[in-house]
């Protein structure tokens, strides 16, 4: 059963955007120089609309969740619990780190993140927000293509098929920070990495169930996942930046 009727049903159409980002980035790695951060969304961008079909402005932001239906006073209350949601998983990193970077380390870019550091906050508000917006576009994309794949091939539930497409997609995208990370045996960090990413994904459904009353949602938005990646990367920026001497050993 196709869940989500805009979005394909096939398995290899939900990994093509991820397997075309993961193609930038390793050749990136060889040729030690990442690309602009600007054209590398804009690939993922692009790859998105032709794998789901998605052209055109207005559509790209109905599905995708950009849409609240002229209920603007929504965005408010989605930027509060993004913002709340992102802070609280970083308090929690750092309360169960022992505040050390060990475990916040998966915001970092390969061949970007000295200079992140050296440039003003300013410019890493911004590049974070294009982070966020990219990233969580592709996972939203994932989350509704592995959903009906499930649905279809498994005839699973809408329910049960959402949840295991989110995980399934956050896979998908933790394992694009192999360059950044390493082919280390942390495999904790990869785990929180998978953590982190599901609930982000998940906060974009928060609001689906009827029992929200007032707040209700029709079936998902894009905005709480988004705000809380690109508060929680700002605020690791930011440690890392009274932290500098322990950046040597994280990138």
């Amino acid at each position: 059963m196709k869940h989500y009727e805009h979005f394909p049903s096939s398995f290899w159409a939900g990994a093509f955007p991820f397997l075309l980002t993961a193609s930038i980035l390793f050749f990136s790695v060889y040729a030690k120089v990442f690309p602009n951060i600007a054209i590398f969304y804009f690939s993922i961008f692009v790859s998105v609309i032709i794998a789901s079909g998605l052209v055109g402005f207005e559509r790209f932001v109905e599905y995708l969740g950009f849409d609240v239906n002229k209920e603007y006073w929504r965005i408010p209350i989605f930027v509060f619990i993004g913002a709340f949601s992102g802070y609280f998983i970083y308090w929690l990193l750092k309360l169960f780190s022992g505040g050390g970077l060990h475990l916040l380390a998966f915001p970092m870019d390969f061949a970007i993140g000295s200079l992140l550091l050296s440039l003003p906050s300013v410019y890493t508000v911004f590049h974070y927000l294009a982070v966020a917006i990219g990233e969580e576009i592709l996972r939203a994309y994932g989350n509704f293509t592995f959903a009906n794949w499930l649905g279809e091939r498994f005839n699973m539930k809408k329910d049960v098929a959402t949840g295991l497409g989110i995980l399934i997609s956050s896979l998908f995208f933790i394992l694009l920070h192999i360059p950044a990370w390493g082919y280390s045996p942390n495999i904790f960090s990869y785990i929180m990495g998978l953590l982190i990413a599901t609930v982000f994904s998940q906060l974009g459904f928060i609001f689906t169930p009827k029992a929200m009353g007032i707040l209700a949602f029709p079936e998902f938005t894009i905005y709480p996942g988004m705000v809380a990646h690109w508060t929680y990367d700002i605020l690791v920026d930011s440690q890392m930046r009274v932290m500098p001497s322990l950046l040597g050993a994280i990138i």
